[in-house]
């Protein structure tokens, strides 16, 4: 269920402890106990609900609509648009019921999956050419967590969504809805989800695509990693991983460390970006260093022009270059990205679709620098 409750008294017994546990839950999947949010007292019992901690695509709700067992929820982002209905059919400490999900077309349930494969970094094909059909609807069930009151005094319905009969095709995804009826936005619950959570959609709302053929590699003994295109070249080197695509016109080359994001006298992600910049006489020619944070990770990058020799064509070509900073609790990522600019309209999208698969394997590894690569369906 993904709920983890903490007691922060002394000297309360152990029934006692199971008891207000007990209730902390009922008043939470009631919406009668807000959690993680400003006004949470201190030295009570504290409730963790699932699905905040991972990072988010954010939707827009184009329409509630309440029913006698449950509700209707329009959801949009971007071009794309689908429909859940929720139908309540009991109630153990939390409320459950089924749902079911569709689209007003192939069209925008088309883009919908679209933007769901860039935000779990696992893009899709190209669509055939077919005949449209009409929409199929993706039955499922939910169960609601609760309620959780964020920092900025939002209070978001969070409700767990499961997907799938059978192992083969079964997925999970958290939907956190706000009170005031806004937005809405999905957290991930396991990146094994992913590609059966995208079949499925897909099939049933989408184009019917397959999901992009890749090669995955892991970086820093399984530390970090990420995907390229299948038919890229990865090739291991002292201290970090070199990464070509076919034609080799461009080159990425990323490497593991095993220093935190924060830490006492370490400089920030930007300062150590800066720094790196500064070492490559590069610092002069950038104009800013973006930022972002996605779930537990937190990135940086910059990028610079410069003049390469083509050995192809025997000239001197602009190029640019691209260096990205990862960094969780535990390890970081340095990722440098090299393609003449005249490749800009294929490359960028290539490099953006390999930041969104990156990601850190979990518990308390130490990895060495290094790592190696992991073919298809291994």
């Amino acid at each position: 269920m993904n709920v983890r409750a903490s007691v922060t008294r002394m000297g309360a017994s152990d029934d006692e402890d199971r008891r207000d546990v007990l209730r902390a839950l009922q008043q939470l999947a009631r919406g009668e106990r807000r959690t993680e949010g400003r006004d949470e007292q201190p030295g009570a019992v504290t409730i963790r609900v699932g699905g905040g901690d991972s990072r988010a695509l954010d939707l827009e709700i184009s329409s509630i609509e309440n029913m006698a067992d449950g509700r209707r929820i329009a959801l949009r982002v971007g071009e794309g648009e689908i429909s859940i209905v929720f139908s309540v059919r009991g109630e153990w400490i939390f409320s459950h019921g089924d749902l079911r999900l569709d689209a007003p077309d192939r069209t925008r349930g088309g883009a919908f999956v679209a933007a769901l494969a860039r935000w779990l970094g696992t893009p899709l094909a190209e669509a055939t050419n077919g005949t449209p059909s009409p929409t199929l609807p993706v039955d499922g069930s939910y169960v609601k967590l609760g309620v959780l009151r964020d920092a900025d005094g939002i209070d978001w319905d969070r409700l767990k969504l499961f997907f799938g009969r059978s192992d083969h095709d079964h997925s999970e995804v958290f939907l956190s809805v706000a009170a005031d009826g806004g937005q809405a936005r999905l957290s991930e619950k396991w990146s094994r989800y992913r590609r059966p959570l995208l079949r499925l959609f897909d099939d049933a709302i989408g184009q019917r695509r397959e999901l992009a053929d890749r090669k995955e590699v892991v970086v820093g003994e399984g530390g970090a990693r990420l995907s390229v295109p299948s038919d890229w070249l990865v090739t291991p080197r002292e201290g970090h991983m070199r990464v070509t695509d076919a034609r080799d016109d461009c080159c990425l080359e990323v490497s593991t460390i095993s220093v935190p994001r924060f830490a006492p006298g370490l400089p920030s992600l930007a300062e150590r970006l800066s720094m790196v910049l500064v070492d490559g006489d590069h610092g002069d020619s950038v104009a800013r260093i973006a930022s972002r944070e996605r779930g537990d990770m937190d990135l940086v990058w910059a990028e610079y022009d410069y003049g390469s020799d083509d050995p192809v064509r025997g000239v001197l070509r602009p190029a640019r270059e691209r260096i990205l900073l990862a960094a969780n609790d535990r390890l970081q990522v340095l990722a440098t990205f090299s393609y003449w600019i005249d490749d800009e309209p294929w490359a960028v999208p290539d490099w953006e679709r390999i930041v969104d698969t990156l990601e850190f394997a979990g518990g308390g590894l130490a990895p060495d620098i290094g790592g190696k690569v992991r073919p298809p369906g291994d």
